[in-house]
């Protein structure tokens, strides 16, 4: 292109929305469709009570189950604005049921890729991507279908079969990893993809793990590689002028005093880069030898000792001292607590 790079220079934008908010919800399997009910049919009783939403499935077959079960289930003035979209469809149906979902004569779209390249559509509220994508590039180019307008705020649900019935070869590394974070899924998404640009805030709610800590701290206009930081941080008792309890370090006299003093956290609550790898490998190999050394011969693999989901979280956390904080930082009980805790 015959572009001088001595008088030229690069504008690098990111991909990051500040108008959508990330989350992701488990599902009990491949076939658990009435997790969609909570997210589309909540309230509604006539077409008018419908969030214009796109369903992505990873199959073609999928798309016709899902319309075939909220046909069934959604009321019947319903059913004509719920449709499906993919590559087998005719090129004359595929167009006018697009034309009629860009004018909302279709509310619910449920579609495969064949809707996920270049659909521009400004007024789409909710994506749900139903079970896991092929990749985290996959996963952001279907959640960014929505709120393609910035006057828009909306949500991107990714719905997760549980990873534990997943080979780890299976699930791309990238997207595990952004699935089973621990802090902003924003900051994530922006660490993986680059986003070097400085971020908008969010214009709404973050993301479901920003949403899910109490007071969370807001994302600033500050590049990505600024924004992460290990320095521990708490809020203060203290509100700022837009009513917000900012973080503040440890040693910062307005920061909530430890209940038990003797017992006081110092340091980083969150292990992230290489320490978070390191702790990663240690468990994994911990939970390789203990099935050799205590269950072999078995039929189970060494996962079932320590899923994979409890030992990313106990990983990631770099405050573990006793049996009865492990306790307390899984969300779901460890059968095995008492006997390998």
């Amino acid at each position: 292109l015959q572009i001088d790079a001595s008088n030229s220079y690069l504008v690098n934008l990111g991909n990051d929305r500040p108008n959508i908010t990330p989350s992701v919800i488990q599902i009990r399997s491949k076939k658990d469709y009435e997790a969609l009910l909570n997210l589309i049919a909540s309230g509604v009783m006539s077409p008018d009570d419908l969030v214009k939403t796109i369903i992505f499935t990873n199959l073609i077959p999928q798309t016709h189950e899902i319309l075939r079960f909220l046909h069934q289930h959604m009321p019947i003035t319903c059913t004509t604005y719920i449709q499906n979209f993919h590559a087998l469809r005719s090129s004359c149906s595929k167009q006018r049921v697009l034309n009629d979902f860009v004018h909302s004569r279709v509310r619910i779209l449920i579609a495969t890729e064949a809707a996920g390249m270049g659909a521009d559509i400004p007024d789409i509220e909710l994506v749900i991507q139903f079970c896991i994508p092929s990749s985290l590039e996959v996963w952001a180019q279907r959640a960014g279908r929505a709120g393609r307008s910035p006057n828009i705020q909306a949500r991107a649900v990714l719905l997760a079969e549980s990873l534990l019935l997943w080979k780890e070869a299976t699930v791309n590394q990238h997207l595990r990893e952004w699935l089973q974070t621990t802090g902003c899924r924003h900051d994530a998404s922006d660490i993986y993809f680059g986003n070097t640009a400085v971020q908008q805030a969010p214009t709404g709610k973050c993301c479901d793990w920003c949403e899910g800590v109490i007071e969370a701290p807001e994302r600033t206009q500050t590049p990505v590689n600024e924004r992460i930081s290990s320095v521990h941080s708490t809020p203060t008792k203290s509100r700022n002028s837009n009513r917000k309890r900012t973080m503040s370090t440890s040693d910062d006299t307005t920061a909530p005093t430890d209940v038990n003093p003797s017992r006081k956290a110092q340091g980083p609550a969150v292990h992230r880069g290489e320490h978070l790898k390191q702790a990663r490998v240690a468990l994994t190999q911990w939970r390789s030898k203990t099935k050799l050394e205590h269950y072999s011969p078995s039929s189970f693999t060494s996962a079932a000792i320590l899923p994979d989901t409890y030992l990313t979280t106990l990983a990631s956390n770099a405050r573990l001292q006793m049996v009865a904080d492990i306790a307390g930082t899984l969300k779901s009980p460890w059968m095995l607590l008492e006997r390998h805790g």
